[in-house]
């Protein structure tokens, strides 16, 4: 097999077939009433990944990585159980509490999970390949099809973990930005990445002060009261050169 048609079957593997798993859920968002500016919403959030191989990487726990993630509670997250050698492991849900008022011009709304959220990926290739976890955010609209225009959802101070040995913990080599905006309706924008020769083994980027640094916004007047609103992300990994 060539270097080429090497790469193009790992793609294969991590990131062009989307269909064998797919996951959703639905939870409560608050945002606005037509009474008293205020509006209850939920958010739907999906995971797209595909399978890749025989083996099951269980989520890690982000507050003591050498240890699995115990009870893994369906509201706060989703543990694909994807199929490696190279898979998403684990993503987190988006709860962002009910009956906030729409009482400013830019409506700023904070995650109430009660777990710290981490999206976790597995890469047992042994290519040293690379791959880049990227996300995107689908349209927030409400039950009359009325969109939520210039909505986001922005993601700022994540920490790199893994369970790896001091060997092949190396972080040196990945990409984490300082802050990920995700536009409603918005094309796939990356989360966290790892550059060739790294991202063996498994990594997790978890956000501690999530209450500061997962944030809904959205312009005040373009939330209609009294209507629930739901969105949802779509999960991608891939791998050089699709991460270029």
């Amino acid at each position: 097999m060539t270097l080429k048609n090497k790469i193009a079957s790992m793609l294969l593997l991590s990131s062009i077939a989307i269909i064998p798993f797919s996951f959703s859920y639905a939870e409560e968002l608050a945002l606005p009433a037509a009474s008293d500016n205020s509006l209850s919403g939920s958010v739907e959030a999906g995971v797209s990944v595909e399978k890749g191989g025989r083996q099951v990487t269980p989520p890690i726990s982000p507050k003591d990585p050498s240890k699995d993630l115990e009870n893994v509670d369906p509201n706060e997250g989703n543990q694909t159980n994807q199929e490696g050698p190279l898979s998403i492991d684990y993503v987190s849900h988006f709860r962002f509490g009910k009956d906030h008022k729409i009482d400013k011009e830019t409506m700023i709304v904070p995650l109430e999970n009660n777990g710290t959220p981490f999206f976790q990926v597995t890469d047992l290739t042994g290519e040293g390949a690379g791959w880049q976890l990227r996300g995107k955010l689908n349209p927030f609209t409400n039950e009359k099809g009325h969109e939520i225009k210039g909505a986001k959802i922005s993601l700022s101070t994540g920490e790199l973990i893994t369970r790896n040995s001091t060997i092949t913990s190396d972080s040196s080599g990945f990409s984490v930005p300082k802050k990920v905006v995700f536009e409603s309706g918005g094309n796939f924008v990356p989360l966290m990445s790892a550059n060739k020769d790294f991202g063996s083994g498994t990594w997790a980027l978890k956000f501690d002060d999530y209450k500061k640094s997962i944030l809904f916004e959205a312009p005040g007047k373009n939330i209609e009261a009294n209507s629930t609103y739901s969105s949802g992300f779509v999960w991608q990994l891939v791998t050089v050169p699709e991460m270029d």
